[in-house]
């Protein structure tokens, strides 16, 4: 049978948190596609150390799309502000990257897991 598209693939919410093993760094990111082509991204990165602390926050949205077939291809991300991002995805098939929600997805360098549906 023939496998879906990239777009069917990657509807979802999905996040990444990385915390530094000295714990004076964090990164959090959150990417949500939705099935009819809205997007929202947003994230926040802290870090601490000698000269003080810092937090940073952004939240953007707009549409998107994907090419590809089966677990990899292209994805669009077409922002509010009139600028867009093309960058490539691929759905991991390692069991380790599995949620009850479904496969992670590497988008650009990210490799984000799934834990929902777009709300």
């Amino acid at each position: 049978p023939p496998r879906p598209k990239g777009s069917a693939l990657l509807a979802g919410r999905f996040e990444y948190i990385y915390v530094s093993p000295s714990g004076g760094y964090s990164r959090e990111a959150k990417i949500t596609l939705c099935a009819d082509g809205r997007f929202s991204k947003g994230g926040e990165m802290a870090g601490s150390g000698a000269a003080g602390s810092a937090v940073t926050n952004h939240n953007n949205g707009g549409t998107w799309s994907a090419e590809g077939e089966g677990d990899a291809g292209q994805i669009t991300l077409s922002y509010g502000n009139g600028q867009s991002e093309v960058l490539p995805y691929r759905i991991s098939r390692d069991p380790r990257d599995q949620s009850g929600y479904g496969p992670a997805v590497v988008i650009g360098s990210t490799k984000y897991q799934r834990v929902g549906d777009c709300r």
